[in-house]
């Protein structure tokens, strides 16, 4: 066993260590605080999840502008900065076709992912206490209340702190802003509209289906409109469909608060020009 794999066992043994001494507590309305041995792990692991740039192989150094970020292993990778990211999330985690379980093709998945991929449920569930997610009669996910209080309170992490070689501002600069915007765009939109009096799986499936309805036309007119390019409108459609299902599930404003934590702490200026969006009425705020 070489020296590297002896750092990370016992890395990964003293975060099971500390971590199991907290679980084995009793667990708290609100989850268990994550340990800042976790955190630190997680920030360096999520570098090694970020997407990258394959355009760019950084492994040859093709620029090293381009190529500022670095993985654990110190391997230096330029992040996908892409209005789609999201759409090859959903092509790597979920299965099917249509509004309520959206599928893509992505490329360029590596083991690293597929495995955190599949552990991410019991790895939550072990670090907080709390049970991620439920499912709804059509199979639609549903994050819990108190799910989504601990990740607004415990997983966005301050803009300075380090990550991938540079700080989390920086990080979310190159790899997420566009996406974050977008899906922000997209729930100002949905919120607007109108038209989410009384949503339900049932009837988005339906008008989806027949790409005809109220809801359908929501989205495909809102991103026609509100579109630059191609890539862009496909991203903007997406999030507006991702925000419909939200609403059916009876969670939009719970989801849209922790967006709203994530933007006003690493895009103060767009969630200021947007901050209507992210007022909840007192009595569905679920996330402090």
């Amino acid at each position: 066993m070489n020296a590297k794999l002896i750092l990370n066992a016992v890395t990964f043994l003293g975060l099971a260590l500390v971590t199991g001494a907290v679980v084995a507590a009793a667990v708290p309305a609100e989850g268990h605080p994550l340990a800042d041995l976790a955190k630190a792990l997680i920030w360096t692991k999520t570098c090694d999840l970020a997407y990258q740039n394959y355009d760019v192989d950084c492994a040859a150094n093709t620029d090293p502008a381009l190529c500022r970020f670095k993985r654990s292993n110190g391997d230096a990778f330029e992040p996908l900065h892409s209005p789609g990211q999201r759409t090859f999330v959903y092509g790597h985690f979920s299965a099917g076709n249509d509004v309520i379980n959206p599928s893509a093709e992505g490329a360029g998945w590596t083991p690293t992912v597929d495995k955190w991929g599949d552990g991410l449920v019991p790895a939550f569930q072990f670090l907080s206490g709390l049970t991620l997610t439920t499912s709804t009669p059509y199979e639609l996910v549903k994050i819990t209340p108190e799910a989504l209080a601990w990740i607004a309170r415990e997983l966005v992490p301050e803009p300075g702190q380090p990550m991938c070689g540079k700080t989390a501002a920086e990080f979310y600069d190159a790899s997420f802003k566009t996406m974050v915007q977008s899906s922000a765009l997209a729930w100002e939109h949905v919120r607007k509209s109108g038209k989410l009096r009384g949503l339900t799986e049932a009837r988005l499936a339906k008008e989806h289906d027949a790409r005809r309805g109220a809801t359908w036309t929501l989205c495909a007119s809102f991103a026609k409109k509100a579109a630059k390019d191609p890539d862009a409108e496909r991203a903007l459609r997406d999030e507006c469909q991702f925000w419909l299902r939200r609403v059916a599930a009876g969670q939009a404003d719970a989801i849209a608060s922790v967006l709203g934590v994530v933007l006003n702490r690493f895009d103060p200026e767009f969630y200021k020009a947007h901050e209507k969006a992210f007022e909840v009425p007192a009595a569905k705020m679920k996330v402090r």
